[in-house]
């Protein structure tokens, strides 16, 4: 039995970003910004890197506990998408702290090593599935009728019986939005056994109380006019602050927060060359995490949630779209449109001009710069979205050589696939015994200078028509299951295949999503060999969710 992590969780605090933000953050949901950043300052959780199957193991509660559990309005508020609460929201108030009540007694705190932000913040994630039900917004009918499309079932890891009724509070739906809240806490370094007795019967007890009050709870009209307002499916605005809702609020979505900070982290590391300040790093990552994060039960963006919630507007949902950034340049302004010229793919585009940051409209454009920015298009309108920068001089022919060589590599990928074939037989899969075998083989395709820094006596090279070639070695090689795989180790797989399954920091998505659709990966098991069935039905899911993509709408 694999044990649990070595370490307890770190928590980093968001107060420096949130304080910098605030000071003058140009995000296009101005109205609710102190809610949204209130929720961004629980605890971002940043986990270890070593990855384990969780099975609760007792420990102590580290710290000196609140003399109140209590759940305040307040809180709740940070979470709904308006701002004074009424009496539906005292009621679910109040739900909220008896599903609280439950996670205390049973020793959530302890038993999963989680402090009481964060199950406070849990209890109210999981009374936001009940009061979607009752209320009919559509989140959680959306994700089943998702989950059935996809996978062939209506919920993860938790067979229905006969009584499942969809419309309905059911008890292997809790159980696996519990398994999602739980599983959320930890990221991909550890996995909730989705088994565990604990698990369960914390789960059990909560059904009793949401079946309890299912006659009588009350429906959140506000909520559910919020989400399904007509006018969002017309406006670019109004749809952005239904997205803005979803990705940071909804209890479907997972880890917004460390996913905020990576994004953050990512375009601070860019500070040298554009130039980029704490606050508008900020908008910038938020911007992008609201209208393509995928941190949610189906690693979907928003849009797509959209587009199976509000299932009479699919096209319009799934219309929306968000482009890469690129360099432009500024050619005209003509009424409420500015045309400006993609440089990378040489190709004229009008942007709304009300989307454009303020201090670009004052200032003006100069014909002789670039503009790097990124755009989202929205019912045949196309709006810029995000951090926009000027570059002038080398720096900008210099920026646009890299991206036009980038372009360039993205359009060879599919040839690359075919040469790749072609040598190879057919085959999208080579195995080889050395180094030395794989750099032959590359040669043959015309790389002579194709080299890797290490050296290993099993390699495996797969081939993808829309992405690069994956090249992995010794460890992983052993784990597929490959007729063609003479370096496969039954026993090695059985011990580590589910982690290249879960743990996204050893693999990429393309790879396990090839393999594991292709039964290469069927070895993998949690606890025991009594596991391996469970793991070969739900594998496609746990790949998907851990590895927060999907192949295909």
């Amino acid at each position: 039995m694999l044990s649990f992590r070595d370490s307890q969780p770190n928590r980093i605090f968001f107060t420096h970003i949130w304080l910098a933000i605030g000071q003058k953050m140009p995000f296009f949901l101005v109205s609710q910004p102190v809610r949204l950043f209130g929720w961004l300052s629980f605890f971002c959780i940043v986990h270890s890197k070593k990855f384990g199957i969780f099975v609760p193991k007792k420990t102590y509660f580290k710290g000196k506990k609140m003399k109140s559990y209590k759940i305040y309005p307040k809180q709740w508020m940070e979470l709904q998408p308006y701002e004074r609460p009424d009496e539906v929201d005292k009621y679910y108030v109040e739900m909220s702290n008896a599903v609280l009540r439950i996670l205390i007694n049973k020793g959530v705190d302890t038993e999963y090593v989680l402090d009481i932000n964060e199950l406070q913040l849990m209890a109210m994630r999981l009374t936001m599935y009940f009061e979607d039900v009752v209320s009919q917004i559509g989140v959680w009918d959306a994700a089943v009728g998702e989950f059935e499309r996809r996978y062939g079932y209506p919920v993860p890891f938790y067979e229905p019986d006969d009584d499942y009724e969809k419309g309905y509070v059911n008890i292997e739906d809790v159980k696996f939005v519990f398994w999602n809240e739980l599983q959320s806490f930890y990221c991909n370094d550890t996995f909730i056994y989705p088994k565990d007795a604990l698990l369960n019967q914390i789960a059990e007890d909560l059904f009793v109380i949401f079946d309890e009050q299912w006659a009588t709870a009350p429906e959140n009209t506000r909520k559910k006019q919020f989400v399904h307002n007509p006018e969002a499916a017309q406006n670019y605005w109004k749809a952005c602050k239904l997205f803005e809702w979803f990705v940071s609020q909804s209890f479907v979505s997972t880890m917004f927060k460390s996913a905020f900070e990576n994004k953050f982290n990512s375009f601070m590391e860019l500070n040298d060359q554009l130039d980029i300040e704490a606050s508008m790093a900020a908008y910038n990552a938020l911007t992008s995490i609201i209208t393509a994060g995928t941190h949610n039960m189906l690693s979907m963006p928003a849009p797509q949630w959209f587009a199976r919630i509000r299932k009479n507007e699919k096209d319009i949902w799934e219309s929306f779209r968000l482009n890469a950034p690129s360099l432009y340049k500024y050619l005209r302004t003509d009424g409420s449109k500015i045309w400006f010229l993609d440089a990378v793919a040489d190709a004229e585009m009008a942007v709304e001009d009300e989307s454009i940051h303020i201090e670009f409209l004052k200032k003006g454009f100069d014909a002789g710069k670039y503009y790097l920015f990124s755009t989202a298009e929205f019912k045949g309108k196309r709006y810029q979205i995000g951090l926009m920068t000027a570059f002038s001089g080398k720096n900008a022919l210099q920026m646009l050589e890299d991206m036009k060589r980038r372009q360039l590599f993205k359009d060879s990928e599919k040839a690359a696939h075919k040469l790749f074939l072609k040598h190879s037989g057919g085959k999208e899969m080579m195995f080889f015994g050395s180094k030395q075998e794989l750099v032959d083989f590359y040669a043959k395709m015309g790389m002579e200078k194709f080299d890797l820094d290490n050296k290993s006596d099993c390699y495996v090279a797969i081939t993808f028509e829309d992405s690069a070639t994956s090249i992995y070695f010794d460890d992983f090689v052993k784990c597929i299951n490959s007729p063609d795989n003479p370096f496969y180790d039954k026993k090695y797989a059985e011990d580590n295949a589910f982690d290249f399954l879960m743990n996204i920091s050893n693999c990429d998505y393309h790879t396990v999503e090839y393999l594991t659709s292709r039964h290469y990966l069927d070895d993998a098991v949690l606890e025991d060999e009594s596991d391996k069935d469970f793991v070969r039905k739900y594998n496609r899911f746990v790949v998907d969710y851990s590895y927060f993509s999907t192949k295909g709408k």
